[in-house]
């Protein structure tokens, strides 16, 4: 559920799920360090920027009617497994990748932005990372968070629970920029063409480098981060969290 398009030498990769929130299923999940793979390997592709579409969200996180079934041990530990394989995909590209972010950016969606080079918002994005208070696990998001900003700002989004809105996201760094929504595709392309008119080499070389710890990081706690997710839902923490949102969208229906 990904429609792509091609800009000249740049990659428009626009998560399309049939929803407008655009969870994340699993068949995307797996879909996504395949595309990586590709557009590493081909010459032709210069840079790629990800985005949720005109007017939807970047991404709410994992599709709960999806996350919900899972049962047994064997198959959320294959869910951790593919989800890690995810971002480990999307760290593997070493050209230019850019996040254009409008709308809600939440949990397994704000981690799939936070692996990009560059994330640019609208003005009415909102990121973020509220697990916790619907019975769900975070091991992987918060320890993401923490590399990436430090363990105070960590600990406001996952224990406090706080959305980080546009203005504070970029003062954070979560964001390098904030534009008008209107303008959200063409600048997150404009920054993703510029950086690839760097000398390819050097850009890319230091990304490998760089990306190669965050990679290693998230190998490191793989089994532990699984073993979290096994006891949340042998436990069942999240069931009454995702009856109550699933029952919302159905009523919606």
């Amino acid at each position: 559920m990904f429609h792509i398009e091609r800009h000249d030498r740049l990659i428009e990769l626009r998560i399309a799920h049939a929803k407008p929130q655009n969870p994340f299923t699993m068949a995307m999940t797996r879909q996504l360090p395949r595309l990586c793979a590709e557009w590493e390997a081909d010459d032709s592709v210069a840079g790629v920027v990800i985005w949720g579409g005109a007017d939807r969200c970047f991404s709410v996180g994992g599709d709960f009617e999806e996350v919900s079934a899972l049962s047994d041990e064997a198959s959320t530990r294959q869910y951790v497994d593919e989800i890690i394989d995810s971002y480990l995909g999307l760290l593997s590209l070493t050209k230019p990748l850019v996040a254009a972010i409008d709308r809600y950016c939440i949990g397994y969606g704000l981690q799939v932005a936070l692996m990009a080079d560059w994330r640019i918002g609208s003005e009415r994005c909102s990121l973020h990372m509220p697990e916790l208070k619907g019975g769900l696990a975070c091991p992987l998001g918060s320890v993401i968070l923490e590399a990436l900003l430090g363990r105070a700002r960590m600990l406001h989004m996952v224990i406090g629970n706080d959305g980080v809105p546009a203005a504070q996201a970029e003062e954070w760094g979560l964001l390098n920029g904030v534009v008008p929504r209107e303008d959200l595709l063409s600048s997150a392309m404009e920054a993703a063409g510029r950086f690839a008119g760097f000398p390819a080499q050097p850009y890319r070389m230091t990304k490998r480098f760089n990306n190669q710890r965050l990679a290693g990081f998230l190998e490191s706690v793989r089994e532990d981060a699984a073993d979290v997710h096994w006891t949340c839902i042998r436990e069942r923490f999240a069931q009454p969290h995702f009856q109550k949102i699933l029952g919302r969208e159905a009523a919606k229906a």
